[in-house]
């Protein structure tokens, strides 16, 4: 007589294939600090400011402390996104993962005291830009310096606009009170391309609000819980599990590889078809297994199939035993 271990081997078989399954479609996050951030006036277009401890965004009625207007003023924020891709390539597998999320969180500063900061709550853009030839400048608001070479002034930075290469990954707006704000970022194709290689993305702040006075903490603030932080969330590429070779041999979902049994349909699934698509015994049309390999429901059609496959041995060898 087969001995009872033998009876019960199906069912711990399909749980740690379910778990393992289910495991592998977890995501994971990385966060990043900027190397390099800054801020530029329109009124002072060939100064920089890169050295200060505070970048800001102002719209061009913006008013200050004094209720003075200080006209326009853009930030830039550069991040270098190698050690994220490399993370991500060690959890999931080289080219293997998929951006799925981007937050960006900046502490404000509610009320700046010097005068070129403007004050008030607005909107403005958040841009994925293309062209990464900029630095800072060491410039402060009490210790202004001209831009040379590549550092940015006013000018400068509309100079790196691509209206072709560019996303916009979300339009936003400030509180006007001391304290961190988490804006939730577009994955545009453009930014998640870039940060898939380990590239450096560049964010471009524009003010769409002509009363936008927004003042966050720069990179050079000692604090570290006040200075940016960009979080990343990837997920495993979901495999298309049809084609030879794939997680799932052939593209019937492992159909042939189970003999007929010359049993039935029992409702559950048809002979030799693991998954029917409607559960009466027909076969799963091909041109629906891509929209069931989705990101997401892929996988837990994966999950199912192979619960559902372990729990059929175990159903057969029962039958098996009992003759």
């Amino acid at each position: 007589m087969i001995p009872n271990a033998r009876k019960t081997t199906a069912f711990p078989i399909a749980l740690i294939l379910c778990i393992t399954t289910v495991a592998l479609a977890q995501s994971q996050s990385f966060d990043v600090n900027p190397t390099e951030d800054t801020f530029t006036r329109e009124q002072a277009p060939t100064l920089t400011f890169g050295g200060s401890g505070a970048f800001h965004i102002a719209g061009a009625a913006a008013q200050n402390a004094a209720g003075n207007m200080q006209g326009a003023a853009d930030a830039f924020v550069r991040f270098d996104t190698a050690a994220a891709a490399a993370f991500f390539n060690e959890q999931f597998g080289r080219n293997s993962w998929n951006l799925i999320s981007a937050t960006l969180t900046l502490d404000e500063v509610g009320s700046p005291q010097n005068g070129i900061f403007s004050r008030g709550v607005g909107t403005f853009n958040i841009i994925y830009l293309a062209n990464d030839n900029w630095s800072e400048g060491d410039g402060k608001p009490s210790s202004q310096a001209q831009a040379t070479g590549n550092e940015l002034g006013f000018d400068a930075g509309l100079a790196l606009l691509s209206d072709l290469a560019d996303a916009n990954l979300g339009s936003f707006q400030n509180t006007g009170a001391n304290g961190n704000i988490i804006f939730e970022l577009n994955t545009a194709f453009e930014f998640a391309l870039d940060v898939a290689s380990g590239g450096i993305v560049t964010l471009y702040f524009s003010a769409t609000d002509a009363n936008t006075g927004a003042t966050f903490h720069s990179v050079n603030r000692g604090n570290a819980g006040e200075i940016p932080v960009l979080t990343l969330v990837a997920e495993p590429l979901v495999d298309d599990m049809m084609d030879d070779g794939d997680m799932m041999p052939d593209d019937d979902m492992m159909n042939n590889n189970i003999p007929d049994d010359n049993e039935p349909d029992d409702g559950m699934a048809g002979d030799d078809d693991v998954m029917d698509d409607d559960m009466t015994g027909e076969p799963m049309p091909d041109d629906m297994q891509p929209m069931l390999c989705a990101p997401g429901m892929g996988m837990v059609f994966v999950t199912l199939s192979v619960c559902l496959l372990s729990l059929r041995l175990h159903s057969r060898r029962r039958r098996l035993l009992r003759k």
